[in-house]
């Protein structure tokens, strides 16, 4: 399909998720909150990823306990479990990366308003955890992965 997005050249900054079980750690690997998806490295003409990670630098993003709210599936065939997260604090530091990220003349390619969430397995899906804990944001930018620097 000619409209699919090839990850090995996405761009975006996320939060890596880990879920919590009383309060216990218990890591999944590569589970994360996307903030922002900025599209693929091609469509960002003259930018890099040091450039991102400057306009976004004096942002300062706390570590999160972010409630789940609920599940649902997405996905043109609703085929994509996710678990819903609580958007109080998540929309403001959304909206504070798009604004920065404006000042440099990069903005969101994502079709879809933003709506917090973790991508699960059908597993996890059937019986989620209450909360999630999202870490120190990073950028990736197509294979790479940076750490936001605050």
């Amino acid at each position: 399909m000619a409209d699919e997005v090839d990850f090995s050249q996405s761009v975006g900054l996320w939060y890596p998720a880990q879920f919590l079980s009383d309060y216990v750690y218990a890591p999944v690997p590569e589970m994360h909150s996307t903030i922002i998806f900025l599209g693929e490295i091609p469509d960002l003409e003259g930018i890099t990823a040091q450039d991102i990670l400057n306009a976004v630098s004096g942002i300062e993003f706390p570590y999160f306990v972010v409630d789940v709210i609920g599940t649902e599936t997405f996905g043109p065939d609703r085929n994509v479990p996710v678990l819903l997260l609580d958007p109080t604090n998540l929309n403001v530091f959304h909206v504070m990366v798009e604004e920065a990220l404006d000042k440099i003349g990069v903005h969101s390619a994502s079709e879809f308003g933003y709506r917090p969430h973790v991508t699960v397995s059908e597993e996890i899906f059937r019986a989620p955890p209450s909360k999630v804990f999202l870490d120190k944001p990073r950028l990736w930018w197509g294979e790479e992965t940076f750490e936001v620097e605050q």
